[in-house]
């Protein structure tokens, strides 16, 4: 079984319609993200603590000037 870890009251940025989560749980097994949900119990998990602190999904740089990739190491 792979490693659990409970990141424990976090607010939780969505970029969904319903809204954030002023104080979420997240749980990750692994490298997935399980469940997330205002308060999640996970006894055999690692918890940490994300009080003050805010979550946001990954965002990806699509910015790119293919056009300088040919003058790299002019």
């Amino acid at each position: 079984m792979a490693a659990r870890t409970l990141i424990r009251g976090a607010t939780v940025i969505t970029l969904d319609r319903q809204g954030d989560l002023p104080e979420a749980d997240i749980l990750v097994s692994g490298d997935l993200i399980q469940e997330i949900a205002p308060r999640i119990q996970a006894d055999d998990a690692e918890v940490v603590s994300a009080a003050g602190c805010i979550v946001i999904p990954g965002l990806i740089n699509a910015h790119l000037h293919t056009w300088q990739t040919a003058l790299r190491g002019v």
